[in-house]
């Protein structure tokens, strides 16, 4: 079974075609509580661009819900596994 930290043993090709299929405010909200390795890995293999609306997105989150959280992360993890 995947988890969103995962994403740090995958290659950044491999990350870079995840990151294609979800969509930045699900990103943000997947990412909050993250490593902040993961957090630096998934900026590494975004364009600056996609960077400053990953930036903006979580800084416009606040007080997230853990429910919203985990339905964030298993979109992910969703991701992943049509990926592999």
């Amino acid at each position: 079974m995947y988890t969103v930290e995962d994403m740090l043993r995958i290659e950044d090709r491999g990350l870079q075609s995840l990151l294609v299929e979800i969509d930045i405010p699900t990103l943000a909200t997947a990412l909050v509580g993250t490593t902040a390795d993961l957090q630096a890995k998934v900026r590494r293999n975004m364009s600056s661009r996609a960077q400053a609306t990953l930036s903006e997105e979580i800084g416009l989150q606040g007080n997230v819900s853990s429910t919203k959280i985990t339905d964030a992360r298993k979109i992910i993890v969703t991701a992943m596994r049509k990926l592999e």
